[in-house]
């Protein structure tokens, strides 16, 4: 028996025996049961950096976080400490009004809603803003409606007035905040 022939037989049984092996490891797999899916994130991302962009190629959202999962059953993003920076293309204009938003936790079920918790804060990055800070609590966004709602505390800072109470809600859809319990202003005379 050649050295050519003995080299196709060893191969030939060896290749019988890693199929074999592949079909005894596949079988020992076990299946990840919906309970598994639901309690432990399908991925977890460190120092996260997201960008969204709308059809026309422009920048919309930037979304920074420490820690971010993602749990795939529930279409679940939850985030730590995130900070984003929404891009408001009024009026078709060239440069979007910039706007940053903190929280100290998110979370965000694709297209559907998103809440924050924790010190939030959001304030303007462009030019002459009208309003110079919103701070509260907690938020819940619907995307589907596009109303933002909270029955905590907001505080609504602007460049010569500070309007305050609980229970608010905003309506993206007709650009008005609705703020239904002890609502306070204070007005100051322009500079």
């Amino acid at each position: 028996m050649g050295v050519t022939l003995r080299s196709m037989i060893l191969a030939g049984i060896l290749i019988i025996m890693a199929a074999i092996v592949y079909r005894l490891s596949v079988n020992l797999i076990p299946e990840v049961s919906d309970e598994t899916l639901l309690k432990y994130p399908t991925f977890i991302a460190k120092n996260f950096h997201g960008e969204n962009y709308n059809e026309e190629g422009q920048l919309t959202a930037v979304i920074d976080s420490p820690h971010v999962e993602y749990f795939e059953k529930q279409t679940l993003i939850t985030l730590e400490k995130p900070t984003g920076v929404w891009h408001d293309y009024q009026n078709q204009q060239q440069e979007p009004n910039r706007w940053q938003i903190k929280a100290m936790k998110g979370s965000y079920i694709i297209d559907s809603k998103a809440s924050l918790e924790g010190s939030i804060v959001l304030t303007p990055l462009h030019q002459d803003p009208t309003l110079k800070k919103i701070s509260t609590e907690k938020v819940d966004y619907n995307l589907i409606t596009k109303e933002i709602f909270s029955d905590r505390l907001i505080v609504i800072e602007g460049q010569n007035f500070i309007n305050y109470g609980t229970g608010f809600k905003v309506d993206l859809n007709t650009d008005t905040i609705t703020i239904s319990g002890e609502p306070h202003a204070r007005y100051y005379p322009a500079n």
